[in-house]
């Protein structure tokens, strides 16, 4: 079973991302987007507290600008999503097309991953 790992992917165009895991590790929930004029961050970014109002940041050359979103309950906004689309016969928010190609994506990651001990 994999409970940590770390991917570097890259597209044809070379767009890169690096991605992390881990189930055995302190709580970490965070993401940040790269570009060239500046980055988007948010921590605590899935699953925070239903009361939490998690902050995004916009980081550029000069300026920092902080936006707090509004407090929510994830957990219970994706239960409710997915009740509607089984109730209603639909495929929820992600169609069977876009789950299959991530799951292609996952496997093709997992076949070329090299297993690292340290």
């Amino acid at each position: 079973m994999d409970v940590a790992g770390t991917a570097l992917l890259c597209a044809p165009d070379g767009v890169a991302a690096q991605l992390e895991f881990g189930f055995r590790h302190a709580y970490r929930s965070r993401y940040a987007l790269w570009g060239r004029r500046g980055r988007i961050s948010v921590e605590r970014a899935y699953t925070p507290p239903e009361q939490l109002k998690p902050v995004v940041r916009v980081q550029q050359q000069d300026r920092l600008t902080e936006l707090a979103m509004a407090a929510d309950h994830q957990v219970r906004n994706a239960l409710a999503a997915f009740t509607a689309a089984v109730l209603a016969g639909g495929n929820g928010p992600v169609g069977e097309a876009e789950s299959l190609l991530q799951a292609q994506l996952v496997e093709g990651v997992r076949k070329v991953a090299r297993v690292v001990t340290v």
